[in-house]
């Protein structure tokens, strides 16, 4: 008999990632917002680009992170981390440094959220249902990457740029929320098991 995979840690471990997901991928409409700044695309390219590589570069710094100080933790620093980063583009009113040094922030966060949450979903899930629990555990995210664009422009629409960010911190806000429900047993780095 196969063992459990849609436990309660599983599921919420799902909606952490929904939830933190559609946060994080407000990220796709950032250009929109140095658009209306005044940036050029290639400002744009040049922005993104940036904190892209900034992002890539801080990946083995999360990975040492998450066996030094555990899923839990890292779920809980990242998902605040992730409202707060959000919060300074509310006062961003123009093109320079500021924007620069925040959208970069912002990228590593994004970068660190996403290795967290496959590694916390990995932890979860049986080795001999690994892919079945990652492929399911994965549309959560997918899913907000589609939804979260089309919520973004709306919320720009109605409410600007200033209810775009809200919306993206009150999210992170929840995702948060969510990852206190992650059972401190499961905090520290855990034994690599083996299959038989």
């Amino acid at each position: 008999m196969s063992p459990p995979l849609y436990t309660r840690d599983f599921l919420t471990a799902c909606a952490i990632h929904h939830i933190g997901a559609l946060s994080l991928a407000m990220w796709f409409l950032l250009p929109l917002y140095v658009r209306a700044l005044g940036g050029s695309a290639l400002t744009i390219g040049m922005l993104l680009g940036v904190a892209t590589l900034a992002s890539v570069v801080a990946r083995p710094l999360v990975g040492a992170l998450l066996d030094r100080v555990g899923r839990r933790r890292m779920l809980l620093a990242g998902s605040v981390a992730n409202a707060l980063t959000w919060m300074p583009f509310l006062a961003v009113e123009s093109l320079g440094p500021w924007l620069v040094v925040w959208t970069v922030v912002h990228a590593v966060v994004g970068g660190a959220m996403f290795a967290t949450y496959f590694t916390y979903a990995t932890h979860l899930t049986p080795p001999v249902r690994r892919a079945e629990g990652i492929a399911i555990f994965g549309v959560a995210g997918m899913a907000a990457n589609g939804i979260a664009p089309y919520m973004g422009e709306r919320i720009i629409h109605e409410s600007g740029f200033d209810g775009f960010f809200a919306t993206a911190v009150v999210l992170a806000a929840v995702a948060t929320l969510l990852a206190l429900l992650v059972p401190r047993a499961g905090n520290g780095p855990q034994p690599a098991r083996t299959e038989t």
